[in-house]
């Protein structure tokens, strides 16, 4: 016979717990490849339209002076899955190996997919991956679900995805498990085809493009070939004001300098364009949202990995410590969250924080030993402000330090190896003041700091670098 009063206990206990469940936030995390902070129409870029970032950034919170952990995807992605630095495992750059035995103790603590699972979420994944121990061979649903936490749902990472993504969202009911929704959106990262005019030259498909990038890259470059002159050039973004190198520029910085103006010319254009496609994909996730039945209690965090060059210093592409290719979107938008802010003063940095504020928001125990910051006072106005006096970044070839206003960069390799600049005095950073006698004492003290950051970390530089890494494709 069935006691009654256990069984009310047991109902009553199912009841407050599909409660609980039920009352924590969705979560759709959408990000994209390359793109600048600069690359908004909303950010005052009136070379392209972004109608979807841009409604969803009025309808949020934009942190303006964000960075990314390292402007290199690999490194970059695998700070936003788990609050860690690359370098922690031996990874700075794309085509690094990690120490499976220092990364395992990361992914089982902090992957993710694990933590929002643990958490009562149904964790999905789609689009691009590109972090280690995903990139192995076998299967890719396999790899996430066992490392990173995530049932991986599609392996396109353009239009098609978005539209799987937006059929998700539109069968989700209220009465569901919370979600985390990861949509991982390619572009702008097919710019990376466009320096190189071999790739769009041929016939037949290139061994290391997939179909959708091919597809994607010819289609934009048809587009080019069959307009008017008059009308491309009307297209064509202006000229970087800060073409030219900073003074002193540091060795590893003038590595792969893009100097064909008419190709520069080309490479804007095309960046612009491609930013406005990956906008129509993350319009078709939106709408998607805003009809389903778990609008009202979603939250959106929108981010991209890293920015590109666009031609800044006479440079294209990632890798590099200026604004152009570290500093990115990051945008909060939802349930709870503050509407129609731009924080221009917060120092954000997406790789270390969103796991500490997604975590604080859907009211999950954060991961012990991550050293980012929960951001959830300033989007909703409750708890505690927590406070960051510096920000610590890496890349490929070299460390930083900024307070918010200067930053500073020791590099690998000889010769000038340092760079100091002044974001708020000289926001395009046409001046390295590292070798100005006028700046010593900031040097002096931002200096102390990275090598006390690096210390902490066993952290050293490599004097035989001569230049970046080669960048190999991978999906």
């Amino acid at each position: 016979m069935i006691n009654k009063n256990k069984l009310s206990l047991f109902l009553a206990a199912n009841a407050a717990l599909l409660s609980a469940q039920q009352s924590k936030p969705n979560i759709l995390f959408v990000m994209t490849d390359q793109q600048s902070y600069k690359m908004l129409s909303c950010a005052g870029n009136a070379n392209l339209r972004t109608p979807a970032m841009d409604k969803l950034a009025a309808k949020g919170y934009q942190f303006s002076k964000t960075y990314c952990v390292n402007p290199v995807s690999v490194p970059s992605r695998f700070a936003l899955l788990t609050g860690h630095y690359g370098s922690e495992v031996g990874v700075r750059h794309n085509q690094a190996v990690p120490d499976k035995e220092k990364l395992q103790p990361i992914l089982e603590q902090s992957a993710m997919g694990k933590v929002f699972r643990a958490g009562g979420y149904e964790t999905l994944y789609g689009g691009k991956i590109h972090l280690p121990m995903a990139m192995l061979q076998g299967s890719v649903k396999i790899r996430m679900d066992a490392n990173y936490g995530f049932d991986y749902f599609c392996e396109d990472d353009g239009m098609i995805m978005a539209q799987q993504s937006a059929e998700i969202l539109s069968k989700r009911k209220k009465e569901d498990k919370p979600l985390l929704l990861f949509v991982s959106l390619m572009n702008p990262h097919d710019i990376n085809f466009f320096w190189q005019e071999s790739i769009l030259a041929s016939l037949e498909k290139p061994k290391n493009l997939t179909q959708r990038e091919w597809e994607t890259s010819t289609a934009l470059n048809n587009v080019q070939k069959n307009m008017s002159e008059t009308e491309y050039k009307k297209q064509i973004p202006p000229f970087p004001k800060n073409y030219e190198p900073v003074n002193d520029e540091p060795a590893l910085d003038a590595y792969q300098k893009f100097k064909d103006k008419d190709r520069l010319n080309y490479y804007s254009w095309a960046y612009h364009r491609l930013i406005e496609t990956v906008d129509s994909e993350l319009n078709v996730v939106l709408e998607a949202l805003e009809k389903s039945e778990i609008a009202d209690n979603t939250i959106i965090v929108f981010t991209s990995d890293h920015g590109d060059m666009n031609g800044a210093h006479q440079l294209i592409m990632k890798n590099r410590f200026y604004d152009e290719s570290a500093r990115v979107p990051f945008v909060f938008a939802g349930k709870g969250i503050k509407k129609g802010v731009v924080d221009s003063e917060t120092l954000a940095c997406n790789g270390q924080d969103l796991i500490p504020t997604l975590c604080d928001l859907a009211n999950i125990k954060i991961p012990q030993n991550l050293t980012g910051i929960s951001l959830k006072t300033k989007l909703t106005g409750e708890g505690k402000l927590q406070k960051r006096d510096y920000l610590f970044i890496e890349n490929t070839v070299g460390y930083m330090v900024m307070d918010g206003r200067y930053k500073y960069a020791m590099y690998d390799g000889t010769g000038n190896t340092e760079l100091l600049t002044d974001i708020k005095n000289d926001p395009l950073e046409t001046i390295n003041y590292a070798y100005k006698k006028s700046a010593k004492k900031e040097k002096a003290r931002l200096s102390k700091q990275l090598s006390n950051w690096m210390q902490e970390r066993n952290l050293k530089f490599d004097p035989t670098v001569t230049r970046l890494p080669k960048e190999v494709k991978k999906k």
